[in-house]
């Protein structure tokens, strides 16, 4: 598929590239040919009162005067200007320079009388000439005229030229259209495939608590039946653990999806970032306690900052939560909040089992989790979700640890103003 994409985009590109130097190599090559043709009426106009008041004789046949043209250079056309006196159908004078045969003249001299017109261009004996026509009187006629072969020998050889730079430009503009193919399918073919771990992700997800239900039900199906409900709380219980988090991943999953559709809105409003702070962490209290584990933090500067309250509880949770969950027993959760110019700075850290470098790149990948076994709990969503909701609040998250030395998290956020 991406291959034939890839080829299609290179075509359309060298299609589009190519009619454009058609039409810009036709333009000149007719603007040239015209301001050529004018240029000749112009001169020969000239020629023509020069000669009826005899300021002028002859037009002898010369070489105009020009520097030496760089290699590969077509110089300029040299002038090739000639007249004719004609009485009563016979040349009474001439220049010198005519291009004509001797023995063709008169049948040129006939042919221009004849022409309706008393200016334009006729081809005779595949030579393409300019000619004007004056009356002098009604039996004498000026005929100056300007032999095109050494302009049309310049046309085509410019021709010839722009038609070789047309098919390196057609080269060059294959490889750039090819290389530029790839750059524009490069993000395309990365969200599919991001897209088609997302859903094989999502999909494991989702079928291990499901798998773990139907394991503890099978059990409860097959339990004696003069078994209480206190003998089967166990799996009861792990039915409901299983529940819990199938919902929170199908909620997590449902808030990256109006996010990714940008459907996900924020209510802004001035919330005492300080309390909440301190309320998170009281809500937690009990869950650190569970693992002996001691939530370090003292009073804090009261700062107001723009934001939704729900979704920085939802982040402070997710940070602490995963601080509890991988840090031993009798471990420290240090909580700061200090302020720098324009940004409050929330810092988390604690005494757990710390992070490979390797890993800190992909902490914020949907789905990436340190823990292949995930023996630890959590779904690998939560540190997208922290992100997308401090980047919304043109604030920034951070993560630097080392193995077996803990962890700290840096939030910046904005203040009100």
């Amino acid at each position: 598929m991406f291959n034939k994409l890839r080829l299609k985009l290179t075509f359309i590109n060298v299609a589009i590239i190519m009619a454009l130097f058609t039409v810009l190599i036709t333009g000149t090559f007719m603007l040239t040919n015209y301001g050529v043709n004018q240029g000749s009426y112009h001169v020969m106009s000239k020629l023509s009162e020069e000669i009826r008041s005899g300021q002028l004789t002859d037009i002898p046949e010369r070489k105009r005067q020009h520097p030496p043209t760089i290699i590969g250079m077509i110089p300029p056309p040299e002038p090739s200007f000639f007249y004719l006196k004609v009485k009563d159908q016979k040349i009474i004078a001439c220049s010198s320079g005519i291009t004509i045969k001797d023995d063709l003249i008169p049948a040129f001299v006939e042919k221009i009388l004849t022409l309706p017109q008393t200016e334009g261009k006729i081809s005779f004996v595949n030579t393409d000439i300019i000619y004007t026509k004056t009356m002098l009187s009604d039996s004498e006629t000026l005929i100056v005229c300007n032999d095109l072969s050494r302009q049309n020998e310049l046309l085509q050889s410019q021709l010839y030229i722009f038609l070789l730079v047309g098919l390196c430009c057609a080269l060059l503009s294959f490889a750039a259209s090819f290389f530029m193919a790839n750059k524009a399918i490069a993000p395309i073919r990365k969200a599919l495939k991001n897209q088609k771990n997302f859903v094989s992700d999502a999909s494991h997800e989702l079928r291990t608590p499901l798998t773990i239900i139907q394991t503890n039900l099978d059990i409860l199906k097959g339990a004696n039946s003069k078994e209480t409900i206190d003998e089967n709380t166990h799996w009861i219980h792990n039915i409901q653990e299983e529940t819990t988090r199938m919902s929170q991943l199908i909620n997590s999953l449902l808030f990256l999806a109006r996010a990714d559709a940008k459907q996900q809105l924020l209510s802004m409003k001035k919330i005492r970032i300080d309390e909440l702070i301190i309320d998170t962490l009281k809500s937690i209290q009990l869950l650190a306690e569970k693992k002996s584990l001691r939530l370090n933090y003292s009073s804090f500067t009261p700062t107001t900052i723009l934001a939704d309250e729900p979704k920085i509880r939802q982040v402070l949770t997710i940070i602490l939560d995963n601080a509890i969950r991988h840090t031993d027993t009798n471990g420290i959760i240090t909580t700061k909040l200090t302020i720098s110019y324009d940004k409050c700075i929330i810092t988390i850290n604690d005494t757990g089992e710390g992070i490979a470098k390797h890993h800190l790149p992909k902490l914020f990948d949907r789905f990436y989790q340190v823990d292949e076994s995930r023996h630890k709990g959590g779904s690998g969503l939560g540190l997208s979700l922290a992100k997308w909701i401090i980047e919304q609040h043109d604030g920034s998250i951070t993560i630097d640890s080392q193995l077996k030395e803990g962890t700290t998290v840096i939030i910046k956020l904005p203040l009100s103003k």
